[in-house]
């Protein structure tokens, strides 16, 4: 499907090539009327979820379509160029807040009981759906067991054990595809500029193979900061570094960034401590070789006798930055400061050596 600016013209191709399955069976069960009315997308950020959704409920009121396209040229596909149809509505955390509020669901439940526009279908897009309060949730919930005729519910959430229980029970879960290496590269090599493009792998593996976060992370150099927030965590170890540089560097990158840039060498390491690689993943490896990670990882080692400690002490490290990671994101407000002073005393405190 091709989306469309104020100006008609073509901005971005959808859906992407991983996503195109899913494109495939929900045109499907639109077309022969089975579609859920309320459908939980579930999935890692970064690979186009909102992209996908805002295509396919285009797709969805398309006077015209062609196939499982859009015909980009009705009155439904024109009106209000990139903006959202008025049988779209799209809810999503407001400026300055932390949370989805019970007014936005109410506003939902009116939406839902009004005529169609386009005399199609409505549909509701609600993004981060577990930062839905209490509130919120339970007004949602109420929508949720007494459905209105022909609207349909995409409820969008990185983190879907968040959400009451009681909505995803009444959702259809769809755990959205993600892509593969070669999927990956091709998308990135078509938008990345020629410098950025001998970056490829390293981007790739600092987005875990995420495409839209890979691009990401090309425009806004995250690369240099990943190197050297690594060079920093390396001299740590090695007794050159003092704790206190390392949370000064990791203040100045900021915390959300510091905790996933942990998170990526922590899963790399763990992975090369519990020998799990394939061959296959040996040989991506291989590829990667000078990458940031790659090669603090092959930097970092422990003796024979304290493998096993080692390793059980990354595992606790790796749950305890994932659970700063949540708190990062909750609505309890955490200090930003204490979490990355707690973690990074962790990760010094961790049984490894560095060569």
């Amino acid at each position: 499907m091709t989306e469309l600016n104020e100006a008609g013209d073509e901005f971005e191709e959808l859906p992407y090539p991983w996503q195109e399955p899913l494109w495939q069976d929900l045109s499907a069960a639109f077309t022969k009327q089975r579609l859920a009315h309320s459908l939980l997308i579930t999935g890692v950020s970064g690979l186009g979820k909102t992209d996908f959704l805002t295509a396919f409920s285009r797709l969805m009121i398309c006077a015209s379509p062609s196939g499982t396209r859009a015909c980009g040229s009705c009155v439904n596909c024109l009106q209000g160029g990139r903006d959202f149809h008025p049988d779209i509505l799209d809810i999503s955390i407001e400026e300055g807040s932390k949370e989805i509020k019970v007014d936005q669901i109410r506003a939902l439940s009116e939406f839902a009981h009004k005529t169609s526009h386009s005399g199609s279908c409505k549909v509701v897009l609600i993004q981060d759906a577990h930062r839905l309060n209490i509130s919120a949730a339970n007004a949602l919930l109420k929508t949720l067991e007494e459905p209105s005729p022909n609207t349909f519910i995409f409820l969008v959430s990185d983190l879907p054990g968040r959400l009451l229980p009681t909505i995803r029970s009444r959702c259809q879960t769809i755990k959205f595809p993600t892509a593969n290496r070669e999927q990956a590269e091709a998308w990135l090599e078509g938008r990345l500029s020629e410098s950025d493009k001998e970056d490829l792998v390293e981007l790739l593996e600092a987005s875990f193979n995420r495409p839209l976060y890979a691009l990401s992370l090309a425009e806004e150099g995250e690369l240099k900061s990943l190197s050297e927030f690594l060079r920093i965590l390396y001299k740590l170890k090695a007794g050159s570094a003092t704790l206190h540089s390392v949370t000064g560097l990791a203040t100045k990158i900021g915390c959300g960034k510091t905790l996933h840039y942990l998170s990526l060498f922590s899963t790399a390491l763990i992975k090369k401590l519990i020998g799990s690689e394939t061959e296959a993943e040996s040989e991506e490896t291989s590829d990667s070789r000078n990458s940031a990670i790659t090669e603090l990882c092959s930097r970092v080692n422990c003796t024979q006798s304290t493998l096993k400690l080692a390793l059980r002490e990354l595992l606790v490290f790796d749950q305890e930055l994932n659970k700063a990671r949540r708190q990062l994101t909750s609505t309890t407000n955490p200090n930003p400061q204490l979490l990355l002073e707690s973690i990074l005393w962790q990760w010094d405190k961790l049984p490894l050596v560095v060569e």
